[in-house]
């Protein structure tokens, strides 16, 4: 599997399982990715799609891992599907950081959500994270800087951790 450095879209075969580490890293003129949802996919590893021009991007429902700085300063991403029956276990360190997020859907098997996922992501307004969640800790700065303003914590959270909200002037 190979892509052009330039190209603008690209479609990932169902039975690839990782998205090595920049992989599309700084390919400014990639805008759509298109990912069947039959996908094989379980992992899109670090800087993954960092620094690219996406704007929207479909997670599958095998992905258990979203590593670190995956989709870090996407400034084009808007959204990002996350089925409910997800079988998503990781948002890693930093991996949506300064992006133009708009909504998410944190899925109940999410474990982790590392330190700065969420971070400066100013266009962020809504998470919906399932009340079966099984989250434990909220990590350091994961949403700081968003603008949500309103944000669940499950049963399962029994750590919020330091500025983990820190700038979110319209979180009531």
């Amino acid at each position: 599997f190979c892509v052009r450095r330039d190209s603008e879209q690209v479609i990932i075969p169902s039975d690839i399982k990782h998205i090595n580490p920049s992989c599309f890293s700084t390919s400014k003129k990639l805008q759509k990715v298109e990912i069947p949802t039959d996908s094989g996919l379980r992992k899109i590893d670090k800087h993954s799609f960092s620094f690219s021009s996406i704007e929207y991007f479909f997670i599958p429902r095998h992905v258990c891992q979203i590593c670190e700085s995956a989709f870090a300063r996407c400034k084009q991403l808007k959204r990002v599907e996350i089925p409910h029956d997800s079988e998503l276990k990781i948002i890693g360190l930093n991996a949506f950081i300064f992006t133009s997020i708009e909504s998410i859907f944190i899925p109940q098997r999410v474990e982790e959500l590392c330190n700065f996922a969420f971070f400066s992501c100013d266009k962020l307004k809504r998470v919906d994270i399932s009340i079966e969640s099984k989250i434990q800790t909220i990590q350091y700065e994961s949403f700081h800087g968003t603008s949500i303003e309103s944000f669940f914590v499950p049963p399962s959270v029994t750590k919020i951790c330091e500025n983990s909200f820190a700038f979110c002037e319209h979180l009531r």
